[in-house]
C-alpha cells in the first residue's frame, strides 16, 4: 500500500501540480507585481510601476520564468524605490528646513559688521549700519517664515546685496567666496522646498543697496 501511494504520488499528483502550477505561474507573476506596486509608499507611482514592471515581465518566455522574473524585480526594485521616496522626503522636509534656518542666520552674520568697529564709524555710516542690519534680518526671516512670493523676493534682495553690499563695509568683513557659497546652498534648499526655481545663481540680480 505505501510503494502505491509513493508511485501515485511520483508519477501521477506531483507531475500533474507541476502542470497545474506552470499554468498558474503567469497569474501568480501578475499577482507578485501588483503586489508590489502596493508595496511602493507613494500611491501616486504605484500604478506607473506596475505598468512597467508587467510590461518587463511579460517580455520574458515562458510561464515559470516570468514568475521568478517577477518575484526577483519586486524583491529588488520594492527596497530601493521606498528608500529613495524616503531620502527625498527626508532631505526636502527635514534637511532643507534645517538648511534654510541655518544659512539664512548664517548670511546675517556675514554681511553684519564687526561690532568692535561701531564706535570707530561716523554718524551716517553708523545710522547705515544699523539700518543695514535691520533690512538683512528682516529679509532673512522673510526666508525663514514668509510665503513663497515674499521668500522669492526676500532672496533676491539678499542675493543683490551680496553683490552690491554698502561701500563702507570692508571687503574683509564682506566675505564674497564665503557668501557666493552660503546664498548657493541656501538657493538650492529653497528650491528643494519648491519656494524658488532654479536660476543663475542669483548674479546680477537687483541694484545696489543704499542707506
Amino acid at each position: 500500500m505505501t510503494r502505491f501511494a509513493v508511485w501515485c504520488a511520483t508519477t501521477v499528483v506531483l507531475p500533474l501540480c507541476l502542470i497545474e502550477f506552470n499554468e498558474l505561474a503567469p497569474w501568480l507573476a501578475r499577482k507578485v507585481v501588483t503586489f508590489g506596486a502596493w508595496l511602493v509608499v507613494d500611491s501616486n507611482l504605484r500604478e506607473r510601476y506596475q505598468e512597467e514592471w508587467w510590461e518587463g515581465v511579460e517580455a520574458w518566455p515562458g510561464k515559470l520564468v516570468k514568475l521568478i522574473r517577477a518575484t526577483l524585480l519586486v524583491g529588488l526594485a520594492v527596497p530601493r524605490i521606498n528608500w529613495d521616496i524616503f531620502d527625498a522626503w527626508w532631505q526636502r522636509e527635514i534637511g532643507a528646513r534645517v538648511a534654510i534656518g541655518a544659512l539664512s542666520r548664517s548670511c546675517y552674520s556675514y554681511f553684519v559688521y564687526a561690532p568692535m568697529t561701531v564706535p570707530f564709524l561716523r554718524g551716517d555710516a553708523r545710522s547705515g549700519y544699523a539700518e543695514y542690519n535691520r533690512l538683512l534680518a528682516m529679509i532673512c526671516k522673510a526666508i525663514r517664515t514668509a510665503d513663497t512670493a515674499d521668500r522669492i523676493e526676500a532672496m533676491e534682495i539678499l542675493e543683490a546685496l551680496a553683490q552690491y553690499p554698502p561701500s563702507w563695509i570692508a571687503p574683509l568683513h564682506c566675505n564674497r567666496v564665503i557668501n557666493d557659497k552660503v546664498l548657493k546652498d541656501l538657493r538650492d534648499a529653497l528650491q528643494l522646498r519648491g519656494y524658488v526655481s532654479p536660476s543663475n545663481d542669483g548674479r546680477g540680480v537687483g541694484a545696489p543697496y543704499t542707506a
